[in-house]
């Protein structure tokens, strides 16, 4: 009985040992989005975000929401073994488009702070835990949705840059899916529906912006094209590192 008693009271305290294992890889990770989150360059810089409500081209830097986007990616990186890199979530480019965006960027873009190719985010921070359920989603969106039909219609202010702006309603419904799946882990920035544009130009003084704007709007063309892949990459503080690629190939809807 007495070697019963032992072995039941190390088994008790190996248990609540573990549950404290738990709980401070919980706070670990925590402490660390919070730490991540608040030493991170602006919303900005995961893919220059033009949100409803804000000057265009603010750096949106207040405590509040650098902190709250921290819960909400630490809330739903819980027992994943530590906090690694956010996961940025793209529509691909088709390369006349690319090669048009990108130009500019490469040209207009401040050389020391563009570490990236011109890009569509949809998606500028979901947390790392989710990536097992987001392959999985992007695979099915994938095969159901084909490429989306989009418009280049606008050149966009940013306050201090400019973007081209995008429009395309097959697009945005495809990111509403992503948002409904993924609701409870989105950041505030995340959280509002984007205005979809591609950045050229950002960081610049507001009458440089102006100048440009103005040069890319005379004889300014829409241009249509399809949308032919979702992407996502890992951020790590530089340049963005791929994370997969899904061709969308679903076949458009029978009209009756």
């Amino acid at each position: 009985m007495e070697r019963a008693g032992l072995a039941t009271g190390r088994f008790a305290d190996a248990e609540r040992g573990q549950r404290f294992l738990v709980w401070a890889s919980w706070l670990s990770d925590m402490l660390a989005a919070v730490m991540w989150t608040i030493n991170s360059p602006t919303p900005a810089r995961f893919g220059d975000a033009v949100l409803p409500g804000r000057v265009d081209g603010a750096d949106d830097t207040t405590p509040p929401l650098q902190v709250s986007s921290a819960l909400v990616l630490a809330a739903c990186c819980c027992h994943t073994g530590g906090m690694t890199s956010p996961i940025i979530v793209t529509a691909a480019l088709p390369p006349e488009i690319f090669s048009y965006a990108n130009g500019l960027r490469t040209e207009y873009f401040p050389p020391e702070r563009n570490y990236l190719s011109a890009h569509l985010t949809l998606f500028h921070a979901l947390p790392p835990s989710v990536e097992p359920e987001l392959r999985g989603l992007m695979a099915d969106l994938a095969r159901e949705f084909p490429p989306p039909p989009a418009r280049m219609n606008r050149i966009v202010s940013l306050g201090r840059g400019t973007a081209l702006g995008i429009e395309s309603d097959a697009l945005m419904a495809l990111r509403d899916r992503i948002a409904d799946r993924f609701a409870g882990c989105l950041t505030p920035q995340d959280n509002h529906r984007p205005r979809l544009h591609v950045t050229v130009q950002n960081k610049v003084s507001p009458d440089e912006a102006r100048r440009l704007q103005a040069q890319l709007s005379s004889g300014f063309t829409p241009r249509e094209f399809t949308i032919p892949a979702l992407e996502a990459h890992y951020y790590r503080g530089g340049p963005w590192e791929e994370a997969g690629r899904w061709p969308l190939r679903g076949r458009p809807a029978q009209r009756r």
